[in-house]
Order: C-alpha cells, then sequence, then structure tokens
C-alpha cells in the first residue's frame, strides 16, 4: 500500500479583496485585527502555513500601498506562523507600483513569509509577450526559498496545465536550482511534509 501525502494549511483567507471589501458590512477586514491572533496561533502550533488574501492597496489608488502596514503588523506579531501572501497583495482592480520592492522589504523583515505566485501577479510579472519582469526575477533569484507556484485554480483541476504554462517564462528564466525550488519543492515544503 502507497502512502498517500497530507496537505495541510489553512486559507485562502480573504481579508482585503478590492470588490468584495467593498460588499462587506460592517467593520472592513484588516490582516492585523487582534480578531486573528488565534488563527495564527492555530496555524503555528499545528505547523500549518496560512495562506492570505490582502491586497496592498483600494481599487483607484495607485501605489499607495496602505493595507500594507497590517500585514506587516500581523507578521511582527507572529513571527514563528508560516505565511503564504497569495498574489503579493496583488488583485485585477488593484493597480500597485513598485510592488516588487514592497515585497523585497516584507521578505527582508520576516523570515515567515513567502509568496504565491499565481492570478493576477503573473499579469504584473510577465509582460504582453511573456517576457518576465527584471525586478520579479532579480526578487525571487535572490529569495529562491520564498516563492512558490500557484494557480489560484477554484473548483475543477482541468485547467490547471495551462495555468502552469503560463508560468513557464518565468521559470526558464531562474537558474535550474531555483527554478526546481520555486515550481515544486517549496510546495512541497510548506504543505506536505
Amino acid at each position: 500500500m502507497v502512502a498517500l501525502p497530507v496537505w495541510r494549511g489553512i486559507g485562502e483567507v480573504l481579508l482585503r479583496h478590492d470588490d468584495l471589501t467593498n460588499l462587506t458590512a460592517g467593520e472592513q477586514p484588516s490582516a492585523s485585527h487582534p480578531a486573528l491572533d488565534p488563527v495564527f496561533d492555530f496555524a503555528r502550533t499545528h505547523g500549518c502555513p496560512l495562506a492570505l488574501h490582502h491586497d496592498s492597496s483600494s481599487a483607484g489608488r495607485a501605489g499607495d500601498h496602505e493595507y500594507v502596514p497590517q500585514l506587516d503588523m500581523m507578521l511582527r506579531r507572529h513571527p514563528r506562523t508560516t505565511v503564504v501572501w497569495c498574489h503579493a497583495g496583488v488583485a485585477r482592480r488593484i493597480e500597485p507600483r513598485r510592488q516588487a520592492d514592497v515585497v523585497a522589504d516584507l521578505l527582508t523583515a520576516h523570515d515567515n513569509l513567502h509568496i504565491d505566485i499565481s492570478w493576477s501577479l503573473v499579469d504584473r510579472i510577465l509582460g504582453e509577450d511573456g517576457t518576465p519582469a527584471g525586478d520579479w526575477t532579480t526578487l525571487i533569484d535572490r529569495h529562491p526559498d520564498r516563492f512558490v507556484v500557484g494557480s489560484d485554480n477554484v473548483g475543477r483541476p482541468g485547467g490547471l496545465p495551462d495555468t502552469i504554462k503560463t508560468l513557464s517564462p518565468l521559470l526558464d528564466a531562474l537558474p535550474p536550482r531555483h527554478r526546481q525550488l520555486v515550481a515544486v519543492d517549496n510546495a512541497t515544503r510548506l504543505w506536505f511534509s
């Protein structure tokens, strides 16, 4: 009998998410809200990575990054909880500028932070011709153990191969060992070991 790997993790927990946030009645979600402390503690105690969707800024406020301090604050409060920042704070209606710089600063400040490369972040990393942006390639090459390929695929897995193929130009731009980490090994370590 072959033992199947056991996946472990929490999320994608939606905090700030452009139009979905705008539809929230009452208090707006915040990555630094104390109500999340028990979730972060649970994830740390049980060795589960916590995947968060938390936009860097509001729709229509290009480059402000007004919500990054909330994430920074929570990461400081929970330095031993493994966090995967889904799409690095980018969403379809979010136009953050210098996002690679923001991500670089957070990765330097927080050893527990990882970045999921999927969904709208892929559009920021790959130009219209599919060429990877140099700032992102350099950043991933500098922190190859902190990035993981994602699909943001919901529901049926049939489209997964095509989604992953989209990332080939980025992966091909990395040295072979870093490519292996980003495409396979980091996900295995985070969710299956």
